[in-house]
Protein backbone atom coordinates (compact mmCIF):
# COMPACT_ATOMS: atom_id res chain seq x y z
CA UNK A 1 0.00 0.00 0.00
CA UNK A 2 1.08 3.80 -0.21
CA UNK A 3 3.46 3.69 2.88
CA UNK A 4 0.99 6.06 5.08
CA UNK A 5 -0.35 6.97 8.84
CA UNK A 6 -3.37 8.61 8.28
CA UNK A 7 -3.11 10.42 11.91
CA UNK A 8 -0.17 12.46 11.01
CA UNK A 9 -0.44 12.92 7.14
CA UNK A 10 2.57 11.74 5.86
CA UNK A 11 2.37 9.18 2.69
CA UNK A 12 5.14 8.38 0.25
CA UNK A 13 5.42 7.21 -3.27
CA UNK A 14 7.94 6.04 -5.99
CA UNK A 15 8.58 8.45 -8.96
CA UNK A 16 10.54 7.03 -11.28
CA UNK A 17 12.87 9.41 -13.14
CA UNK A 18 13.83 9.66 -16.98
CA UNK A 19 16.94 7.99 -17.60
CA UNK A 20 19.41 5.80 -15.20
CA UNK A 21 19.24 8.12 -12.46
CA UNK A 22 16.87 5.29 -10.78
CA UNK A 23 13.96 7.11 -8.66
CA UNK A 24 12.87 9.27 -6.08
CA UNK A 25 11.23 8.23 -2.69
CA UNK A 26 8.53 11.11 -2.65
CA UNK A 27 7.36 11.54 0.95
CA UNK A 28 3.74 13.75 1.08
CA UNK A 29 3.54 15.72 4.72
CA UNK A 30 0.63 17.16 5.97
CA UNK A 31 0.06 19.70 9.18
CA UNK A 32 2.43 21.14 11.90
CA UNK A 33 6.28 19.60 12.17
CA UNK A 34 6.65 20.20 16.10
CA UNK A 35 7.75 16.86 17.47
CA UNK A 36 11.21 14.85 17.04
CA UNK A 37 9.19 11.88 16.20
CA UNK A 38 6.30 12.99 13.91
CA UNK A 39 5.91 9.77 11.38
CA UNK A 40 7.31 11.88 8.60
CA UNK A 41 10.85 11.05 9.87
CA UNK A 42 9.92 7.05 9.52
CA UNK A 43 8.55 7.19 6.17
CA UNK A 44 11.22 9.16 4.75
CA UNK A 45 14.04 7.22 6.33
CA UNK A 46 12.29 4.05 4.75
CA UNK A 47 12.80 4.78 1.33
CA UNK A 48 11.49 1.97 -1.17
CA UNK A 49 13.83 -0.44 -2.98
CA UNK A 50 16.14 1.53 -6.03
CA UNK A 51 15.29 4.91 -4.40
CA UNK A 52 18.67 6.76 -4.37
CA UNK A 53 16.89 10.14 -3.02
CA UNK A 54 14.14 10.90 -0.77
CA UNK A 55 12.43 14.28 -0.83
CA UNK A 56 10.04 15.61 1.29
CA UNK A 57 7.21 17.76 0.03
CA UNK A 58 6.26 20.26 2.79
CA UNK A 59 3.44 22.39 0.75
CA UNK A 60 1.00 21.37 3.39
CA UNK A 61 2.98 21.94 6.38
CA UNK A 62 1.60 25.65 8.12
CA UNK A 63 4.60 25.32 10.63
CA UNK A 64 7.56 23.49 11.62
CA UNK A 65 9.57 23.84 14.96
CA UNK A 66 13.28 23.96 15.57
CA UNK A 67 12.66 20.20 16.65
CA UNK A 68 10.86 19.41 13.48
CA UNK A 69 14.15 21.18 11.83
CA UNK A 70 16.54 18.58 13.74
CA UNK A 71 14.76 15.71 13.34
CA UNK A 72 14.68 16.43 9.22
CA UNK A 73 18.64 17.26 9.55
CA UNK A 74 18.99 13.45 12.07
CA UNK A 75 16.98 12.08 8.96
CA UNK A 76 18.92 13.29 6.40
CA UNK A 77 21.93 12.16 8.17
CA UNK A 78 21.10 8.58 8.24
CA UNK A 79 20.27 8.29 4.42
CA UNK A 80 23.57 9.83 3.82
CA UNK A 81 24.89 7.19 5.62
CA UNK A 82 22.98 4.80 3.77
CA UNK A 83 24.18 6.11 0.47
CA UNK A 84 21.07 8.32 0.02
CA UNK A 85 20.25 11.94 -0.40
CA UNK A 86 17.30 14.45 1.10
CA UNK A 87 15.64 17.28 -0.18
CA UNK A 88 13.27 19.79 1.19
CA UNK A 89 10.86 20.97 -1.35
CA UNK A 90 7.75 23.05 -1.85
CA UNK A 91 8.18 25.30 1.84
CA UNK A 92 5.82 28.06 2.64
CA UNK A 93 7.42 31.54 3.15
CA UNK A 94 7.27 30.87 7.43
CA UNK A 95 9.16 27.28 7.06
CA UNK A 96 11.47 27.98 4.47
CA UNK A 97 12.38 31.02 6.98
CA UNK A 98 12.88 28.32 9.88
CA UNK A 99 14.70 26.33 7.96
CA UNK A 100 17.15 28.92 6.68
CA UNK A 101 17.59 30.31 10.42
CA UNK A 102 17.96 27.06 11.77
CA UNK A 103 21.68 26.31 10.84
CA UNK A 104 21.01 22.67 9.91
CA UNK A 105 22.65 21.87 6.49
CA UNK A 106 19.82 20.69 4.25
CA UNK A 107 19.21 20.74 0.78
CA UNK A 108 16.15 22.96 0.38
CA UNK A 109 14.03 23.76 -3.68
CA UNK A 110 11.69 25.87 -4.11
CA UNK A 111 9.16 23.16 -5.39
CA UNK A 112 9.39 19.38 -7.26
CA UNK A 113 8.81 20.84 -10.45
CA UNK A 114 11.92 23.41 -10.08
CA UNK A 115 13.92 19.99 -9.08
CA UNK A 116 12.52 17.76 -11.61
CA UNK A 117 13.25 20.65 -13.93
CA UNK A 118 16.59 21.01 -12.97
CA UNK A 119 17.08 16.91 -13.63
CA UNK A 120 15.76 17.82 -16.97
CA UNK A 121 18.60 20.51 -17.66
CA UNK A 122 21.64 18.08 -16.30
CA UNK A 123 20.25 15.15 -18.43
CA UNK A 124 20.99 17.81 -21.39
CA UNK A 125 24.84 17.79 -20.19
CA UNK A 126 27.70 15.57 -21.39
CA UNK A 127 27.28 12.83 -19.55
CA UNK A 128 31.18 13.49 -17.92
CA UNK A 129 29.64 16.26 -16.50
CA UNK A 130 26.07 14.77 -14.66
CA UNK A 131 25.18 14.20 -11.25
CA UNK A 132 23.77 10.50 -10.85
CA UNK A 133 22.74 10.45 -7.31
CA UNK A 134 24.60 7.36 -6.02
CA UNK A 135 22.51 3.97 -5.54
CA UNK A 136 21.74 2.95 -2.03
CA UNK A 137 23.66 0.47 -0.33
CA UNK A 138 22.91 -3.41 -0.40
CA UNK A 139 20.99 -4.24 3.31
CA UNK A 140 23.33 -5.47 4.91
CA UNK A 141 23.86 -9.42 5.71
CA UNK A 142 21.94 -9.55 9.15
CA UNK A 143 18.41 -7.58 7.84
CA UNK A 144 18.97 -10.05 4.58
CA UNK A 145 18.85 -13.11 7.22
CA UNK A 146 16.05 -11.98 9.25
CA UNK A 147 13.72 -11.72 5.96
CA UNK A 148 15.17 -14.70 5.03
CA UNK A 149 14.07 -16.31 8.48
CA UNK A 150 10.62 -14.79 7.94
CA UNK A 151 10.03 -16.17 4.74
CA UNK A 152 11.31 -19.62 6.03
CA UNK A 153 8.91 -19.28 9.18
CA UNK A 154 5.35 -18.22 7.08
CA UNK A 155 6.25 -21.10 4.89
CA UNK A 156 6.33 -23.93 7.71
CA UNK A 157 3.31 -22.34 9.36
CA UNK A 158 1.64 -22.38 6.13
CA UNK A 159 2.75 -25.68 5.34
CA UNK A 160 1.41 -26.91 8.55
CA UNK A 161 -1.97 -25.05 8.18
CA UNK A 162 -2.57 -26.82 4.64
CA UNK A 163 -1.86 -30.19 6.13
CA UNK A 164 -4.02 -29.77 9.29
CA UNK A 165 -6.42 -28.45 6.48
CA UNK A 166 -5.95 -31.97 4.42
CA UNK A 167 -7.21 -33.60 7.77
CA UNK A 168 -10.15 -32.19 8.59
CA UNK A 169 -10.95 -33.17 5.10
CA UNK A 170 -10.02 -36.75 5.46
CA UNK A 171 -11.92 -36.64 8.54
CA UNK A 172 -14.94 -35.44 7.68
CA UNK A 173 -15.22 -37.24 4.15
CA UNK A 174 -14.06 -40.76 4.58
CA UNK A 175 -14.46 -41.57 0.85
CA UNK A 176 -10.75 -39.23 -0.03
CA UNK A 177 -7.36 -40.01 0.35
CA UNK A 178 -4.56 -38.18 1.03
CA UNK A 179 -3.22 -37.51 -2.09
CA UNK A 180 -7.05 -37.01 -3.36
CA UNK A 181 -7.61 -34.46 -0.21
CA UNK A 182 -4.05 -32.77 -0.98
CA UNK A 183 -5.28 -32.20 -4.87
CA UNK A 184 -8.91 -31.26 -4.03
CA UNK A 185 -7.91 -27.80 -1.54
CA UNK A 186 -5.43 -27.00 -4.39
CA UNK A 187 -7.68 -27.01 -7.13
CA UNK A 188 -10.44 -25.13 -5.42
CA UNK A 189 -8.56 -22.23 -3.70
CA UNK A 190 -6.96 -21.82 -7.72
CA UNK A 191 -10.89 -21.95 -8.93
CA UNK A 192 -11.93 -19.44 -6.76
CA UNK A 193 -8.55 -17.33 -7.25
CA UNK A 194 -8.17 -17.37 -3.02
CA UNK A 195 -4.59 -18.30 -1.77
CA UNK A 196 -4.38 -22.00 -0.32
CA UNK A 197 -2.89 -21.00 3.16
CA UNK A 198 -5.97 -18.95 3.61
CA UNK A 199 -8.79 -21.90 2.63
CA UNK A 200 -6.99 -23.72 4.64
CA UNK A 201 -7.28 -21.67 7.62
CA UNK A 202 -10.51 -21.28 6.65
CA UNK A 203 -11.37 -24.40 6.49
CA UNK A 204 -9.33 -25.20 10.42
CA UNK A 205 -11.50 -22.39 11.92
CA UNK A 206 -15.18 -22.34 10.17
CA UNK A 207 -17.67 -24.37 12.24
CA UNK A 208 -18.47 -27.88 10.27
CA UNK A 209 -21.23 -28.30 8.38
CA UNK A 210 -24.20 -30.38 9.54
CA UNK A 211 -23.93 -33.73 8.80
CA UNK A 212 -26.65 -33.71 6.02
CA UNK A 213 -25.79 -33.09 2.16
CA UNK A 214 -27.01 -29.59 1.96
CA UNK A 215 -25.37 -26.21 1.94
CA UNK A 216 -23.02 -25.23 4.49
CA UNK A 217 -23.50 -22.00 4.54
CA UNK A 218 -26.55 -19.48 4.03
CA UNK A 219 -26.89 -16.28 2.23
CA UNK A 220 -27.31 -14.63 5.86
CA UNK A 221 -23.63 -15.83 6.70
CA UNK A 222 -22.27 -13.31 4.67
CA UNK A 223 -21.80 -9.75 5.22
CA UNK A 224 -23.05 -7.30 2.85
CA UNK A 225 -20.80 -5.70 -0.01
CA UNK A 226 -19.51 -2.50 1.56
CA UNK A 227 -21.48 0.91 0.75
CA UNK A 228 -18.43 2.97 -0.86
CA UNK A 229 -18.73 6.30 -1.89
CA UNK A 230 -17.49 5.83 -5.52
CA UNK A 231 -20.02 3.21 -6.18
CA UNK A 232 -22.82 5.45 -4.95
CA UNK A 233 -21.41 8.05 -7.04
CA UNK A 234 -21.86 6.02 -9.90
CA UNK A 235 -24.67 4.06 -9.56
CA UNK A 236 -23.16 1.19 -9.61
CA UNK A 237 -24.87 -2.53 -8.12
CA UNK A 238 -22.21 -3.16 -5.40
CA UNK A 239 -22.84 -7.43 -6.00
CA UNK A 240 -21.56 -7.24 -9.48
CA UNK A 241 -17.97 -6.97 -9.98
CA UNK A 242 -18.09 -5.63 -13.56
CA UNK A 243 -19.57 -3.01 -12.72
CA UNK A 244 -17.40 -2.16 -9.36
CA UNK A 245 -14.12 -2.02 -11.49
CA UNK A 246 -15.36 -0.24 -14.22
CA UNK A 247 -16.14 2.78 -11.57
CA UNK A 248 -13.27 2.20 -9.89
CA UNK A 249 -11.16 2.76 -13.08
CA UNK A 250 -13.59 5.53 -13.63
CA UNK A 251 -12.82 7.38 -11.19
CA UNK A 252 -9.14 6.97 -11.68
CA UNK A 253 -9.15 8.40 -14.76
CA UNK A 254 -11.45 11.03 -13.32
CA UNK A 255 -8.70 12.14 -10.95
CA UNK A 256 -5.50 11.59 -12.91
CA UNK A 257 -6.95 13.22 -15.53
CA UNK A 258 -6.44 10.32 -17.80
CA UNK A 259 -8.27 8.42 -20.40
CA UNK A 260 -7.02 5.51 -20.82
CA UNK A 261 -6.00 3.04 -18.37
CA UNK A 262 -6.91 -0.91 -16.32
CA UNK A 263 -7.02 -2.53 -12.98
CA UNK A 264 -5.36 -5.70 -12.63
CA UNK A 265 -6.54 -8.10 -10.40
CA UNK A 266 -3.78 -10.53 -8.69
CA UNK A 267 -4.18 -14.53 -8.86
CA UNK A 268 -2.57 -15.79 -5.90
CA UNK A 269 -1.74 -19.09 -7.68
CA UNK A 270 0.63 -17.93 -10.07
CA UNK A 271 1.51 -14.53 -8.78
CA UNK A 272 0.21 -12.82 -11.63
CA UNK A 273 -1.68 -9.89 -12.69
CA UNK A 274 -4.33 -10.25 -15.29
CA UNK A 275 -6.50 -7.15 -16.53
CA UNK A 276 -9.89 -7.20 -15.59
CA UNK A 277 -10.88 -3.90 -16.63
CA UNK A 278 -9.88 -1.25 -19.06
CA UNK A 279 -10.48 1.90 -21.07
CA UNK A 280 -9.05 2.57 -24.80
CA UNK A 281 -6.61 0.09 -24.44
CA UNK A 282 -5.25 -1.30 -27.99
CA UNK A 283 -5.78 -4.83 -28.54
CA UNK A 284 -1.58 -5.08 -29.18
CA UNK A 285 -1.33 -3.90 -25.31
CA UNK A 286 -4.28 -6.25 -23.94
CA UNK A 287 -2.48 -8.95 -25.70
CA UNK A 288 0.82 -8.53 -24.21
CA UNK A 289 -0.44 -6.92 -20.95
CA UNK A 290 -3.21 -9.13 -20.55
CA UNK A 291 -1.07 -11.33 -17.87
CA UNK A 292 2.14 -9.68 -15.98
CA UNK A 293 4.56 -11.14 -13.54
CA UNK A 294 6.79 -9.62 -11.54
CA UNK A 295 9.20 -7.29 -13.53
CA UNK A 296 8.98 -5.44 -16.96
CA UNK A 297 6.67 -2.60 -16.00
CA UNK A 298 5.28 -0.10 -13.73
CA UNK A 299 2.56 -2.58 -12.60
CA UNK A 300 4.77 -5.11 -12.01
CA UNK A 301 6.95 -2.53 -9.58
CA UNK A 302 4.00 -1.60 -8.04
CA UNK A 303 2.70 -5.13 -7.03
CA UNK A 304 6.61 -5.88 -6.18
CA UNK A 305 6.86 -3.30 -4.09
CA UNK A 306 3.44 -2.74 -2.91
CA UNK A 307 3.83 1.08 -2.95
CA UNK A 308 2.35 4.30 -5.69
CA UNK A 309 4.38 4.10 -9.21
CA UNK A 310 4.93 7.18 -11.18
CA UNK A 311 7.20 6.51 -13.94
CA UNK A 312 7.44 9.73 -15.91
CA UNK A 313 9.20 8.64 -19.11
CA UNK A 314 8.64 5.63 -20.41
CA UNK A 315 10.88 5.85 -23.06
CA UNK A 316 13.86 5.85 -20.98
CA UNK A 317 12.70 3.94 -17.63
CA UNK A 318 14.98 0.61 -17.62
CA UNK A 319 12.33 -0.95 -15.65
CA UNK A 320 10.46 -1.25 -18.90
CA UNK A 321 12.32 -4.26 -21.16
CA UNK A 322 12.37 -4.14 -24.65
CA UNK A 323 10.12 -5.70 -25.86
CA UNK A 324 7.44 -4.18 -22.77
CA UNK A 325 8.82 -0.58 -24.08
CA UNK A 326 8.33 -0.81 -27.53
CA UNK A 327 4.98 -2.32 -26.70
CA UNK A 328 3.81 1.03 -24.58
CA UNK A 329 5.20 3.01 -26.88
CA UNK A 330 3.36 1.51 -29.63
CA UNK A 331 0.14 2.45 -27.70
CA UNK A 332 1.03 5.76 -27.52
CA UNK A 333 1.70 5.56 -24.08
CA UNK A 334 5.10 8.03 -22.47
CA UNK A 335 4.07 7.80 -18.78
CA UNK A 336 1.62 6.07 -16.35
CA UNK A 337 0.40 6.06 -12.42
CA UNK A 338 0.14 2.26 -10.59
CA UNK A 339 -1.66 2.15 -7.29
CA UNK A 340 -1.72 -0.95 -5.88
CA UNK A 341 -5.01 -2.57 -4.13
CA UNK A 342 -4.86 -3.81 -0.61
CA UNK A 343 -7.41 -5.46 1.67
CA UNK A 344 -7.44 -6.44 4.96
CA UNK A 345 -3.72 -7.97 5.04
CA UNK A 346 -3.17 -8.94 1.13
CA UNK A 347 -2.89 -7.20 -2.16
CA UNK A 348 -5.51 -7.81 -4.39
CA UNK A 349 -4.79 -6.01 -7.58
CA UNK A 350 -3.04 -2.93 -8.96
CA UNK A 351 -4.98 0.24 -11.13
CA UNK A 352 -2.64 2.35 -13.73
CA UNK A 353 -3.45 5.19 -15.73
CA UNK A 354 -1.40 6.10 -19.06
CA UNK A 355 -0.69 9.08 -20.73
CA UNK A 356 0.61 10.24 -24.07
CA UNK A 357 3.00 12.07 -22.77
CA UNK A 358 5.66 12.33 -20.12
CA UNK A 359 3.91 13.58 -16.50
CA UNK A 360 4.95 14.65 -12.94
CA UNK A 361 4.50 13.46 -9.98
CA UNK A 362 0.19 13.80 -9.13
CA UNK A 363 -0.37 17.08 -6.82
CA UNK A 364 -1.36 16.34 -3.33
CA UNK A 365 -4.87 16.51 -3.65
CA UNK A 366 -4.70 14.09 -6.51
CA UNK A 367 -2.46 11.55 -4.32
CA UNK A 368 -4.99 12.17 -1.37
CA UNK A 369 -7.90 11.54 -3.89
CA UNK A 370 -5.70 8.42 -5.43
CA UNK A 371 -5.06 6.97 -2.05
CA UNK A 372 -8.76 6.79 -1.11
CA UNK A 373 -9.69 5.66 -3.95
CA UNK A 374 -7.49 2.78 -3.49
CA UNK A 375 -8.69 2.40 0.19
CA UNK A 376 -12.14 1.90 -1.13
CA UNK A 377 -11.25 -0.36 -3.85
CA UNK A 378 -9.37 -2.50 -1.72
CA UNK A 379 -12.22 -2.74 1.25
CA UNK A 380 -14.33 -4.02 -1.98
CA UNK A 381 -11.75 -6.64 -3.59
CA UNK A 382 -11.26 -7.51 0.25
CA UNK A 383 -15.33 -7.98 0.88
CA UNK A 384 -15.12 -10.23 -2.57
CA UNK A 385 -12.70 -12.23 -1.46
CA UNK A 386 -13.48 -13.50 1.82
CA UNK A 387 -17.31 -13.84 -0.02
CA UNK A 388 -14.90 -16.18 -2.55
CA UNK A 389 -13.12 -17.89 0.47
CA UNK A 390 -16.76 -18.69 1.86
CA UNK A 391 -17.59 -20.30 -1.57
CA UNK A 392 -14.54 -21.99 -1.87
CA UNK A 393 -15.94 -23.78 1.23
CA UNK A 394 -19.05 -24.73 0.31
CA UNK A 395 -17.65 -26.21 -3.07
CA UNK A 396 -15.16 -28.43 -1.20
CA UNK A 397 -18.33 -29.48 0.89
CA UNK A 398 -20.07 -30.21 -2.39
CA UNK A 399 -17.65 -32.12 -3.52
CA UNK A 400 -17.36 -33.97 -0.16
CA UNK A 401 -21.03 -34.96 0.05
CA UNK A 402 -20.93 -35.99 -3.75
CA UNK A 403 -18.27 -38.11 -3.10
CA UNK A 404 -20.75 -39.80 -0.58
CA UNK A 405 -23.65 -40.45 -2.63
Amino acid sequence: MQSSDPVTGASAGIVRLPGPTGALWLVRAEGMIDQPDHPVMAVAGQPAEGCSQVVIDLSEVPVIAARGVRSLSACARRLRTAGQSLILVGANPVVARVLEVAGESLDVVSSIDELLDDRDRRADLPPTERWYPRPPRTPDRAARERREQQRVLDQLRAQAEIAVAEGILLGRYPQLVPQTAHQRLRRTAREHNVRLDDLAQALIVAPAPDDGTGDWFTGGDQPPAPDLPVLRAAGVDPQIRSEVLGAILDDALRITEATTGNVQLLEHDTGELRIAAHRNHPEAFLDFFGRVGVSGSACALALRQEVRVTVIDVATDPIFNAASRAVMLEANYRACHSVPLHGRDILHGIVSTHFPHPVRPLLNNQSRAFDDLADQAGDWLQWNYDKALVDALEDLHRQGTADRA
